[in-house]
């Protein structure tokens, strides 16, 4: 066939003349059957993650539930390090009183003690008189801090009356005097044609009487004063041997003795004494 038709039918797919303008489309035909579904191929590779997207809201909360039961206690845990001992609190107010309770037995009365020391002192100066012959030397009663001067020791005996006041003391036991200690300080400054030393005495009583005798060892204290100024000292101590029974009076008396030389001589000055009384 030629290739040139007198008309134009497109048939044979080798015509050459001019095609025609394009026709509308027509209706799209009745959708045929559904072929049959091919085999799955392989899966594809996976993509890349997309970004986090945004956090929502936080929900409400919901309704607690009850509480389970109590576990278990477990063992208990190795004790810790005691800590610091913490400030000392403000101390609180002190309670009301308690009853007194009742009193208790008396106790088992103790050993009696080894010794008790009696002081004495003439309080104020006194004057220690002796004159030629020595028929009417005069010396102190010494007391607890007072004395009585003028009171002759050259009689033996000291009698307590109405011209020589009370300086005795009387003894709440039996027992012995152990020791007689003295000292003396000059209040008046003088010179004495010989040296004299002040002597302290112990005179005792019985009970129930007024009239004193000398006992023990006299003690001379030392040095012995010639020249005498104000603060001149003499002192000494000696040991005793008297036995006294309960309720003598005791008495202690200072005079000056002249060493043997008949002498006018006044000694003035404080006196002090103790006695140690076992």
């Amino acid at each position: 066939m030629s290739n040139r038709c007198n008309l134009c039918i497109p048939c044979c797919g080798r015509c050459t003349c001019p095609r025609g303008a394009t026709g509308p489309t027509g209706r799209q035909g009745v959708t045929g059957p559904r072929g049959a579904t091919g085999l799955r191929g392989p899966t594809g590779i996976r993509g890349i993650t997309g970004p986090r997207g945004i956090t929502g809201p936080t929900g409400l909360r919901g309704i607690t539930g009850p509480t389970g039961p109590q576990g278990i206690t477990g063992p208990t845990g190795l004790r810790g390090i005691t800590g610091p001992t913490g400030p000392q609190g403000i101390t609180g107010p002190t309670g009301l009183r308690g009853i007194t309770g009742p009193t208790g037995p008396q106790g088992i009365t103790g050993p009696t003690g080894a010794s008790a020391i009696i002081p004495f002192a003439s309080g104020g100066p006194v004057e220690l008189v002796t004159v030629l012959g020595g028929a009417t030397n005069t010396g102190a009663l010494l007391g607890f801090g007072s004395s009585f001067p003028g009171v002759n020791v050259a009689l033996g005996t000291i009698s307590l009356g109405v011209t020589v006041s009370d300086f005795a003391f009387v003894a709440p036991r039996t027992g012995n005097i152990t020791s007689l200690a003295g000292f003396f300080s000059a209040t008046v400054g003088v010179t004495l044609l010989s040296p004299v030393q002040i002597r302290l005495t112990l005179y005792t009583a019985p009970a129930g009487s007024n009239t004193f005798t000398p006992v023990g060892t006299p003690l001379l204290l030392t040095p012995p004063l010639g020249v005498i100024v104000v603060g001149t000292t003499a002192s000494g101590i000696s040991a005793e041997a008297i036995p006294v029974t309960a309720g003598d009076k005791i008495l202690l008396v200072a005079d000056s003795d002249t060493l043997g030389v008949s002498l006018a001589s006044t000694v003035t000055g404080y006196l002090s004494a103790g006695i140690t009384f076992n």
